[in-house]
C-alpha cells in the first residue's frame, strides 16, 4: 500500500461552472438512467435501462440502512436538466468499540460536455458534507483530481492475489504474438506454475461435511459476528441483513454462500462468485472471514475453496484482502500478490477520527466492501 502522486491529476481542474445542485428526487430516476445511458453507450438501450434501473434500486433504495426519504442521492443541473449525479451506499463501520454509518460514493458521473468545471467537486461535496464517515474504494483515474482538490489523502492498496490453474489466460494479456509462441509460453508457464504450487501448497484434509453451501444468512451470522468482532479494528459489520441484501437479494450476480462449522458454531463463511472474462472463467473470493489468528479454519477454508473452484474448471482465482493473516495463508497455498488493486480514500470531519481511519493497515476490506466487482489483471 502506497499513496498517489498528485501532481499530475489536478492540472485539469477548472473553475467552477455555475449550476444547481439539490437532492433526488424519484422523478429524477428516468433522466438519471438516460445521463447513464451516454456514459455507457456499448449496451443496448433497452437492456442497459432495464438492468442499470433494477441495480440502481436495489444499491440506493433496498439498503436495509436506508430509511425511505432519506436517500443520500444528489443531482445537478443545469437550466432543468441534469448533468451530473451521485449517490451513495450506507455502511455500518466498526472502527474500534464504536460503530458508525459510513457512505460510499457510487455513480458519480458528469455529462461529458460538463466535465472540467468542478460538478463532480461539487456532488462529491454533498456526499462528503453529509457523511459522518466517507468512503471511496475501486476509484477510477477521472476522479482522482476531485480527491486531490478536496485534499483527501489517496491509497493504492496493491493487497489482491491470484492463483492460476492454467496460464493461457493471463499470457493472452502480456504476449501479443503469434498463437504459436503463446502455445509454447503456455506450456513453461503452466510446467512452471505446477512446480510453483506443489512447492508452496500444503494441501490438507478438508471435512467435507463442516463447509456446506446456505441459500440465506440466518441468527448464526450475527451470534458468529460478535464473536469476531474484536479481532478486526476497522471493519464492516457483517450482520444477517446486510450479508443477505448484498448476496441473497443481488438482482444478478449468482453468489455461493457457505459456512464452515464447529462444535461451537460457525467458524468461518464464505462467498464465492464466478464470471467469463473474454471467453476464460474465473473465480471470485468475494468475501471470507474467520476469526483473525484461527489459521487452521482459514487453511481448511482455503484448500477447500482451491479444490471448489478446480472442480469448475476456472482458470484462476481471485481474492483482494487487506487482512495480513488471510495473506499469509493465501501465499503459503499457491496465491501470488499483484502489483495493482483497488484505490482508497476515507474522509470524516471529525479530525481525531480521520487519524484513526488513515492506519490503513488496520482495515479489514474484501471486495465486499462498496460495489467492487472487477478484475485486476
Amino acid at each position: 500500500m502506497g499513496f498517489i502522486d498528485k501532481k499530475r491529476h489536478i492540472s485539469r481542474m477548472n473553475k467552477k461552472y455555475n449550476y444547481n445542485l439539490r437532492k433526488y428526487k424519484k422523478e429524477d430516476m428516468k433522466e438519471i438512467f438516460e445521463l447513464m445511458r451516454f456514459i455507457y453507450p456499448e449496451e443496448k438501450y433497452n437492456n442497459f435501462i432495464h438492468r442499470r434501473r433494477k441495480m440502481w434500486e436495489w444499491e440506493f433504495l433496498e439498503n436495509p440502512l436506508i430509511k425511505k426519504g432519506e436517500e443520500k442521492i444528489w443531482v445537478a443541473e443545469d437550466s432543468g436538466k441534469i448533468i451530473g449525479h451521485v449517490a451513495t451506499m450506507p455502511v455500518k463501520l466498526k472502527c474500534d468499540d464504536k460503530y458508525y454509518i459510513a457512505h460510499f460514493a457510487m455513480d458519480l458521473i458528469v455529462d461529458s460536455a460538463y466535465r472540467g468545471k468542478g460538478i463532480g467537486q461539487g456532488l462529491m461535496e454533498a456526499w462528503r458534507d453529509s457523511s459522518e464517515i466517507a468512503i471511496g474504494l475501486g476509484l477510477t483515474p477521472a476522479v482522482l483530481p476531485i480527491y486531490y482538490k478536496l485534499g483527501w489523502k489517496v491509497f493504492n492498496t496493491k493487497k489482491v492475489l491470484v492463483k492460476v490453474f492454467k496460464s493461457r489466460k493471463i499470457l493472452k494479456k502480456l504476449i501479443k504474438k503469434e498463437n504459436i509462441l503463446l502455445r509454447t509460453g503456455e506450456k513453461l508457464i503452466n510446467s512452471g506454475l505446477k512446480a510453483f504450487n506443489f512447492v508452496l501448497s500444503k494441501p490438507l484434509k478438508v471435512d467435507w461435511k463442516s463447509i456446506f453451501e446456505i441459500y440465506e444468512f440466518d441468527s448464526k451470522i450475527d451470534i458468529f459476528w460478535e464473536k469476531v468482532k474484536d479481532d478486526y479494528n476497522i471493519a464492516l459489520r457483517k450482520s444477517k441483513d446486510y450479508l443477505n441484501w448484498k448476496y441473497t437479494n443481488h438482482p444478478y450476480y449468482q453468489y455461493k454462500k457457505f459456512y464452515y462449522m464447529g462444535k461451537d458454531g460457525i467458524k468461518g463463511y464464505v462467498v464465492l462468485r464466478e464470471s467469463e472474462e473474454e471467453g476464460y472463467c474465473e473465480g471470485h473470493i468475494v468475501d471470507m472471514m474467520t476469526r483473525a489468528d484461527d489459521f487452521k479454519s482459514m487453511g481448511l477454508m482455503v484448500a477447500w475453496i482451491i479444490d471448489y473452484f478446480r472442480k469448475n474448471g476456472v482458470e484462476c482465482i481471485y481474492f483482494m484482502t487487506t487482512c495480513a493473516n488471510q495473506r499469509k495463508v493465501l501465499l503459503r497455498n499457491g496465491f501470488l500478490p499483484l502489483k495493482r488493486g483497488p484505490v482508497f480514500s476515507v474522509y470524516s470531519h471529525d479530525k481525531d477520527l480521520l487519524k484513526r481511519l488513515w492506519s490503513f493497515n488496520d482495515w479489514f476490506l474484501t471486495k465486499d466492501s462498496s460495489d467492487l466487482e472487477i478484475s485486476y489483471i
